[in-house]
């Protein structure tokens, strides 16, 4: 009996558990709002045309609207403008990742936590 009971128990909780709100994100200020979508128009209509031209994963206009998310709009857009300057064939000595035949640099944004309620920070796509 007690067998049948714990078996009720368990799986009358919510099934992605108490902590499922720590990737909840905040909606962006009209001034992030306008920065991602000109990213976003950047990727979807410039960006196919153009080619692939970035060494970095996340491409940098994909760093830059991660930056924008995790730390608001004028830090994220400092953050990005820095990876640009940064974009260069340069020998790279931190972890690199292997695609299309070719070997890109990894440098994601690192996420903002304020506290252990909320999580400012998603990788958004």
């Amino acid at each position: 009996m007690s067998f049948l009971f714990f078996n009720i128990t368990l799986f009358a909780e919510d099934p992605w558990g108490r902590d499922s709100n720590l990737t909840s994100i905040p909606p962006p200020s009209p001034k992030s709002s306008f920065g991602i979508s000109s990213i976003n128009f950047f990727q979807e209509i410039i960006s196919p045309i153009d080619g692939i031209r970035s060494c970095y994963r996340p491409s940098s206009s994909q760093y830059m609207k991660d930056a924008i998310y995790a730390y608001g709009f004028f830090s994220g857009i400092a953050l990005g403008c820095d990876r640009l300057l940064r974009e260069n064939g340069d020998e790279w000595y931190y972890r690199s990742i292997e695609s299309q035949s070719f070997t890109f640099k990894y440098d994601p944004v690192n996420p903002v936590i304020e506290s252990f309620d909320t999580l400012r920070f998603q990788n958004i796509k």
